[in-house]
């Protein structure tokens, strides 16, 4: 398959318009027209991507899901004790599905500092819960999967300004080199060097993300392993203090993929099912919450709270 290209922008697309000066307290959307999302949707399908959540979110139209979470944020705005495990990809200039736009991404850890949200490492949550430890109320944990080097450009930058910490996953195969992402479009991933700049800064973690994220599913149990054995030497060979965190390739896995990483000493791992995180939750299934630009404020402040689980039991039931 032809590999597609994507340029930067410099603009948004017409969906989603933030107003700086009130990040926190409202945002204006204008409608994409259909036919631009109908592009997507067929951009998506000639890049032969199938995964059933992306195609879920693309097919939901996004002004209505804002909608939905603007009114839902109105009605359940307390913060129960368990925290929201933020996901990241890209943090660029483009319009790649898994993208926050880099204003948008500082308009999201500067409302974050400002509502006092206590942002902790993903290693210091998975401690808490499996100690039964309690979880202050608006706890938050930064994620970044498939280490993009915007990740380093972009993103790395407003971690050290607001002195927020974060985990990233690395596909180690890819290092310093590129990597197609879902619609077959090719992004730079970041180099040894660079991974070392942010483990040393004291703000960044790194994790395991298999070597050359495979499909899980397409792949048996040998191969699997060798994907961690793998991964597993680059990471110590080139990092002091890799954490034994694994995060799902796709969000997809085999029950017995899930046994292994229990057997061959991993805390906990992550996944893409969405909702808030507490005591007694399963360490090997922990939820993330996908924050993209499309998604706007409503979205990305509900996912900080109960609304996500409310509009995901809004979907079950709707069913």
């Amino acid at each position: 398959m032809k590999k597609k290209t994507i340029e930067k922008t410099k603009k948004k697309p017409t969906d989603l318009i933030y107003k700086k000066d009130a990040f926190d307290d409202y945002v204006l959307w204008k409608s994409m027209p259909s036919k631009l999302l109908g592009s997507t949707e067929e951009r998506l399908k000639d890049a032969g991507f199938k995964d059933e959540y992306l195609m879920e979110l693309m097919s939901l139209k996004n002004k209505t899901k804002n909608l939905i979470f603007f009114f839902l944020n109105i009605f359940f705005f307390w913060h129960p004790r368990k925290a929201s495990i933020l996901m990241y990809h890209s943090v660029d200039d483009n319009e790649v599905v898994f993208n926050v736009w880099p204003e948008d991404f500082e308009g999201q850890m500067r409302y974050l500092k400002k509502k006092n949200y206590k942002i902790i490492r993903l290693k210091e949550l998975i401690k808490k819960i499996k100690n039964s430890e309690r979880i202050d109320k608006k706890t938050v944990v930064l994620t970044l999967d498939d280490g993009f080097k915007d990740n380093y450009t972009n993103a790395f930058p407003l971690l050290e300004k607001y002195n927020f910490p974060a985990t990233i996953f690395l596909p180690t195969a890819y290092i310093g080199k590129e990597m197609n992402n879902s619609q077959n479009i090719p992004l730079n991933i970041m180099t040894w060097n660079e991974a070392r700049e942010m483990e040393n800064s004291g703000l960044v973690d790194f994790a395991f993300h298999t070597h050359t994220h495979p499909e899980m599913k397409n792949i048996n149990l040998e191969n699997f392993a060798e994907e961690l054995r793998e991964s597993e030497k680059l990471l110590a060979e080139n990092l002091k203090n890799p954490l034994k965190i694994f995060s799902y390739p796709k969000g997809r896995f085999k029950p017995e993929q899930v046994e292994y990483i229990k057997k061959t000493g991993y805390e906990a791992a992550v996944g893409t099912g969405e909702g808030l995180v507490g005591a007694g939750d399963d360490l090997f299934f922990l939820k993330r919450n996908f924050i993209y630009s499309k998604g706007g404020l409503s979205q990305f402040k509900g996912k900080l709270g109960p609304v996500v689980e409310i509009y995901n039991f809004l979907k079950i039931w709707k069913k």
